[in-house]
């Protein structure tokens, strides 16, 4: 949570890590790291939504659909 709102200070607000941080009581390298924290799960995050409207992908490569994997199966394979 702490993250996030650092997130949005950084971003949005533009505001230094410095003043972040004391506004949180840490210290600026502590600020930054839950900054990028955050921004790595924000680009997971548009990563995984632009996957989902994807086509499926034929599993076994032989163009036979009887036995297709679904998005979440295509999905959990990637990101195993």
């Amino acid at each position: 949570m702490i993250d996030e709102a650092i997130y949005i200070q950084r971003v949005y607000e533009k505001r230094t890590y410095r003043s972040i941080g004391e506004e949180h009581g840490i210290s600026e390298q502590e600020a930054y790291h839950a900054y990028r924290r955050q921004k790595t799960k924000e680009k997971r995050k548009c990563r995984i939504m632009s996957y989902w409207d994807a086509p499926l992908t034929d599993p076994d490569g032989i163009d036979d659909f009887e036995d297709s994997w679904t998005v979440e199966e295509q999905y959990a394979e990637i990101y195993k």
